[in-house]
């Protein structure tokens, strides 16, 4: 499917993928960023520019961007190959074991089980003696295949003719639907086993007991970055950040910090660390690890939604993403967007003054006008339209009498 960029370009005369793509090549990665960015926000969401572009700021340790767009193939094609290659990879470059590498890409496998580069790092984990060393070392394009605008990507060997591809496919499929048919059969007679079914009833009980105890810090202890055999700190980036560590000592003092905060139930205060570490010179392998955390606890049940100033929010954005927060004020701006509403918030509104305002996206169009004043409890996320403007994300919206 050729790119909306693509179409545009044969009456402007410039093609957004084929120039990105060229800067990238010659590792321009800063300028295939600012190329893509306009394609992006020109509505040009497909898959390959939307790869192109997350890979570019890998490139650039733009990674909290990066993420941003990675979550967007994931709504717009999960099982793009090469999304799913990349995505793998990241998650092997963040893991605390080689097992918890090996158990990715088993999983990427059972979505794609003819990738040869997904069997090829799983070939690479198994034969690995050394995992933290392959860890470190191991490149992006090794495991990772960027394709040119344009060519399509097959997850298998291509053949003269479309039978012959189908043949290929059957071959790994035909063995994984016989494999996972035996798995289900053996479970529905193992449950159905009288002598089974109380204690397994039982076990699944406890089970839930012991996860609904806890769902943050049994995550939190597997995510370390103490003796990891890579560099805290990156001191060959040139590129400025909002934020700067002079050592390596104190990213990990600030990264255990944030792991103690969020085990003892203080959400926001360690994400607000984790975010510091994120926007810093920190090294790709940190960032990530915060970037895990971080979306752990997004993903949370155990929230607890916190009163937030408005000034300090929107002086540094960048540190209260994955926040929740509740904040009141008067709705004005309401208007109809993709998939749902947004409104802006004139937040502490007393009749004639205000302290700041804020975006609000509510997926589930509550029922409310502009003018009224309103309470907002949700999460404070990062990009939203084409300026990548920051937002709070409603999960429950409620008149003020």
């Amino acid at each position: 499917m050729l790119m909306k960029s693509t179409s545009q370009s044969r009456h402007s005369g410039f093609n957004y993928i084929n120039e990105a793509y060229r800067s990238f090549k010659k590792k321009n990665y800063e300028n295939a960023v600012i190329i893509l960015e306009k394609g992006y926000s020109s509505g040009d969401t497909s898959p390959y520019s939307l790869f192109l572009l997350a890979v570019s700021l890998i490139y650039s340790n733009n990674f909290s961007r990066a993420g941003i767009i990675l979550d967007h193939i994931q709504r717009v094609d999960p099982l793009y190959e090469p999304f799913v290659q990349l995505k793998s990879f990241i998650s092997l470059k963040s893991a605390v074991s080689r097992e918890e590498a090996m158990h990715i890409y088993v999983a990427a496998l059972e979505k794609l089980p003819a990738d040869a580069l997904l069997r090829k790092a799983l070939r690479i984990l198994e034969d690995s003696k050394d995992f933290s060393t392959l860890q470190k070392n191991i490149k992006l394009h090794e495991l990772v295949h960027i394709p040119a605008p344009g060519k399509k990507f097959y997850p298998v060997k291509i053949f003269s003719s479309e039978k012959g591809r189908i043949r290929h496919r059957r071959k790994y499929i035909l063995p994984v639907i016989i494999l996972v048919s035996a798995c289900i059969l053996c479970v529905i007679l193992f449950a159905l086993s009288p002598l089974n079914y109380s204690s397994l009833v039982s076990s699944f009980k406890q089970d839930r007991h012991n996860s609904n105890k806890s769902d943050i810090a049994g995550k939190v202890d597997m995510v370390d970055i103490g003796g990891a055999g890579y560099g805290i700190v990156d001191r060959i980036n040139s590129t400025k950040t909002p934020e700067f560590y002079a050592s390596g000592d104190v990213v990990i003092s600030e990264f255990n910090e944030a792991r103690k905060l969020l085990k003892s139930g203080e959400f926001n205060k360690g994400v607000m660390i984790l975010n510091r570490i994120i926007n810093s010179n920190a090294s790709f392998m940190v960032k990530e690890k915060c970037e895990f955390l971080i979306k752990y606890v997004m993903d949370s049940d155990e929230r607890t939604y916190e009163e937030i100033d408005i000034a300090k929010l929107n002086n540094k954005p960048y540190l209260y993403r994955g926040s929740s927060v509740v904040i009141s004020g008067k709705a004005a701006n309401m208007k109809q967007v993709k998939g749902g509403k947004s409104f802006t918030l004139m937040v502490g509104y007393d009749g004639r003054n205000f302290n700041g305002i804020t975006l609000v996206f509510d997926s589930e169009n509550t029922p409310i006008e502009n003018g009224e004043m309103v309470e907002v409890k949700g999460l404070f996320i990062t990009g939203m339209g084409k300026g990548n403007v920051p937002y709070i994300s409603g999960e429950k919206i409620v008149k003020i009498k």
